[in-house]
């Protein structure tokens, strides 16, 4: 049997979909299971034991063509279309295998018309949800806590906590970062605080407790750095799913998108439930005193209290 998993991006989402390689593999070993990753993430998923090929998508549209004509001539029995979008089912049905199959509602509706076989699933994390494509390989009970990873074993924990202050979405930035650095430092001035993202702005990277990694690894350093730590703090991002998928110990902080959806499935977190959240919007549309209200009512000693209960 030749399957090819169709999940492009991004960071977090692939994170999501790795357990339903896991159990294919486990049930099916002698199965043999290709990916189709952006170029862009494609390092999460280099030498991944359970993946046979990975192919990796251009960045650039006019190179895609070359790509997909290879995957066309592999003749794979079944594409999972893990995306959900117009673009990849296209991709899909241009892959011409002998089924695709998708678990709907898709994120882009209209592309669930291309989809041969389609799973409807009421499951609420994303995890659960994805993984709802077992069912038509009479996969019971799946190992959702398999990820499929190669564990990473540190001599020794160190004294480390890692915080990831940024995020993509303007409506993900908890607008106390800064300040909770200084009482992380204040509060365990034993520890090493570990900055990790994609830029540096410099308001916290004075400090001798302060290691400041951001725009500094790649995204296949992340596993071995995110393992000498005790803990990782971070907005509802890549970083956070994919220690929690190496099952340690996770805290997001969650504004305009639900935990019971996206939470680090392993981990622990910190949201409201707010009239206004979650709203899924990238750009918090409230104006005034109620501009990001949702991550403005996270206090500096909730996110303290709960860090302390974490690791005392």
């Amino acid at each position: 049997m030749k399957i090819l998993i169709l999940k492009l991006s991004s960071f977090g989402d692939i994170i999501h979909c790795l357990p339903v390689l896991s159990n294919l593999k486990n049930n099916f070993p002698s199965a043999k299971i290709d990916w189709l990753v952006s170029e862009s993430f494609s390092e999460l998923l280099e030498n991944h034991p359970q993946i046979n090929k990975l192919y990796k998508l251009p960045k650039k549209p006019l190179e895609w063509p070359k790509v997909l004509q290879e995957l066309k001539q592999t003749n794979f029995d079944i594409v999972l279309e893990m995306q959900g979008l117009i673009k990849t089912s296209l991709m899909a049905k241009y892959i011409k295998p002998k089924k695709i199959i998708g678990v709907i509602p898709f994120r882009e509706r209209i592309a669930e018309l291309l989809i041969d076989h389609k799973i409807q699933s009421n499951k609420i994390h994303i995890i659960e949800r994805l993984a709802s494509v077992l069912e038509h390989f009479g996969v019971k009970d799946p190992n959702l806590n398999d990820f499929g990873l190669a564990q990473i074993n540190p001599k020794s924990k160190e004294k480390t906590i890692i915080c990831a202050p940024e995020s993509r979405w303007q409506s993900k930035n908890w607008q106390y970062w800064p300040e909770f650095i200084r009482e992380l430092i204040k509060n365990f001035p034993e520890f090493k605080i570990v900055l990790l993202g994609s830029e540096s702005d410099n308001q916290t990277n004075n400090h001798k407790q302060i290691i400041d990694l951001r725009g500094k690894t790649k995204l296949k350093d992340l596993p071995e750095i995110i393992a000498q730590a005790v803990l990782i703090i971070g907005s509802d991002s890549g970083l956070i799913h994919l220690a929690s998928a190496y099952h340690e110990k996770t805290l997001g902080i969650y504004g305009p998108t639900n935990p019971a959806r996206t939470g680090p499935w392993n981990g622990d977190y910190l949201w409201l439930n707010l009239e206004c959240s979650p709203c899924h919007k990238r750009k918090c549309p409230l104006k005034g005193e109620n501009n990001l209200k949702c991550l403005k009512e996270i206090s500096l000693d909730l996110a303290l209290k709960k860090v302390k209960e974490i690791l005392c």
